[in-house]
């Protein structure tokens, strides 16, 4: 039966992965992308990520928290993580740092919403 322990890359870890050498690799990747990322580096910053991967089915793949001075919770479907390549992870942690967290934290987005109430949208193909 695999080994899940905790998986340490400098403020990132996996609090449950199978570390099987295919998994672990997955894992650095997936952690150099996220620390390279100027934007979510900066949202980060010193604090501990915690990337947690979870039995689900019927939820969401992923969900972010941003825990203030306690870090970062990142919550993944393990078939998400096990099953689909490193760009469709990737889009999907961006998605949701970007979306929830970050845009919570945006204080201008009501104004730059408001900007566009009554802009016609065009749509391609439309």
């Amino acid at each position: 039966m695999p080994t899940l322990r905790p998986f340490k890359l400098g403020n990132f870890e996996f609090t449950n992965l199978n570390q099987t050498d295919r998994y672990v690799d997955k894992a650095v990747r997936i952690v150099e992308l996220l620390d390279e990322h100027g934007t979510i580096r900066s949202f980060v910053g010193g604090r501990p990520v915690r990337i947690t991967l979870h039995v689900r089915t019927t939820e969401t793949p992923a969900d972010v928290r941003d825990l203030g001075a306690a870090g970062v919770e990142i919550n993944l479907a393990s078939y998400y993580f096990e099953k689909y390549d490193i760009g469709y992870i990737m889009g999907m942690l961006s998605h949701e740092i970007g979306l929830h967290p970050l845009a919570s934290a945006n204080s201008k987005i009501p104004e730059e919403e408001e900007l566009y109430q009554g802009m016609p949208l065009m749509v391609p193909g439309l």
